[in-house]
């Protein structure tokens, strides 16, 4: 009976709680095969490297503003930093085939669109860089 008493005063468990949607119902969350969390990664990785691409313009524009960097040397970083986005895009993003994925199509179909819209976007941002530089550089 002492352990019937144990028992019952036994701090319980939360009951689980099944995710719900917007509206209030249950939703089933559906795990992603293998192949398609590998691409997910690898997306995410590219997402984050882009991430650090674009901070490295930032910090170019910031420095060349405030006088900290040579013209030549924000030219030379600037480019760099725009051959690796490049290299970023065709080499990562733009070979990741999606057509092949079950699970996951959809999610990195979205993310790799959301990705080639922000490499345009860094693109822009370093072109107008680029045009910064060249008008502060010494008339020939």
């Amino acid at each position: 009976m002492a352990g019937n008493m144990a028992a019952a005063g036994a701090a319980q468990p939360p009951p689980l709680e099944m995710p719900t949607s917007p509206g209030g119902q249950p939703r089933v969350e559906r795990r992603l095969s293998a192949r398609s969390e590998f691409m997910m990664e690898r997306l995410l990785d590219f997402e984050r490297q882009f991430e650090e691409i674009d901070a490295g313009t930032g910090a170019i524009g910031e420095a060349l503003g405030c006088g900290q960097i040579s013209i030549g040397k924000a030219r030379d970083d600037l480019a760099q930093l725009e051959a690796r986005l490049d290299r970023l895009q065709c080499e990562g993003v733009d070979s990741i085939d999606t057509f092949e994925l079950k699970t996951g199509k959809e999610q990195a179909r979205a993310l790799r669109k959301v990705l080639t819209r922000r490499a345009e976007q860094m693109h822009t941002r370093m072109d107008d860089l680029f045009k910064q530089i060249k008008q502060l550089m010494p008339k020939k």
